[in-house]
């Protein structure tokens, strides 16, 4: 009895895999959003990120509060060790 509930369980729960909408597929890695002139080896952040903040730049405002922000962090990360 038990085992029969289990497969017709089993059964529902296949029968409705599958008919998801298929969503476009998004590549793991976009090119564009890096800067190939810089070596990985030289600064890998700008040789990953070059290209998306080459296109997106920030507000002089947004940059000071992170250069600011990233100061706090590393200085927290220092000395919490």
């Amino acid at each position: 009895m038990i085992a029969s509930a289990l497969l017709i369980a089993g059964i529902a729960g296949l029968t409705g895999c599958g008919n998801e909408k298929k969503s476009a597929s998004v590549p793991a890695l976009d090119p564009t959003n890096m800067d190939l002139s810089v070596k990985p080896g030289t600064d890998f952040y700008q040789f990953a990120n070059g290209g998306w903040m080459k296109n997106n730049p920030l507000q002089h405002s947004i940059r000071a509060t992170a250069s600011s922000t990233g100061s706090a962090i590393r200085v927290s990360t220092r000395y919490a060790r």
